[in-house]
């Protein structure tokens, strides 16, 4: 992909390109399904509750991304850059930052048993949002994405912290038809 990206951006001197870290804000949606996981106290994927991840993502508020968009617009700067916010957490800090905001000890949410077989899970449910985190989580677990220089045309404002998790908030999904996105 990274061979793609950079012969789109020669091809076209005036391109910016804006790779995205984890965004978090007010509808940000692996957050938000972390938050009522925790809230429930289990996930039906445990590979986003890995202690084992290795993976440092370095979530980026949806606003300061909406800032560097509006900045590439305006032809500030051109090519290939990563859009990332200055703390460097794994998904299990992730997590355990998520439990704690939900009054929830770090480490309690649980997983599957038994993980749902992939093709089964589609039949019945479809791929929803919530399939398609998992795998992004397992793609970049396994392709870490660090080539791209670090977009600094517009700064960094929001630090990643969660407000105190409520039940009430995290009722309702992000999306009217949270598990098949499809039929939105």
């Amino acid at each position: 992909m990274v061979e793609e990206e950079a012969n789109a951006v020669s091809a076209n001197s005036s391109m910016t390109l804006l790779k995205t870290n984890l965004a978090f804000g007010g509808q940000s949606h692996l957050i938000h399904f972390l938050a009522q996981c925790a809230l429930v106290g289990k996930c039906p994927y445990k590979n986003l509750l890995n202690k084992d991840s290795q993976y440092d993502w370095s979530p980026v508020h949806t606003s300061d991304i909406a800032s560097a968009v509006g900045s590439a617009l305006q032809g500030s700067a051109h090519g290939r850059y990563s859009l990332n916010g200055n703390t460097h957490m794994n998904l299990r800090q992730i997590m355990d930052a998520i439990e704690t905001a939900a009054d929830r000890s770090p480490g309690s949410t649980r997983g599957p048993i038994l993980p749902p077989f992939d093709y089964l899970w589609d039949f019945f449910y479809g791929t929803g949002a919530d399939l398609n985190m998992s795998r992004l989580v397992d793609f970049y677990e396994k392709n870490p994405v660090s080539d791209a220089p670090k977009w600094s045309e517009t700064s960094v404002e929001h630090q990643f912290t969660l407000d105190k998790i409520v039940e009430e908030d995290y009722a309702h999904p992000t999306m009217v038809s949270y598990k098949l996105t499809h039929t939105d």
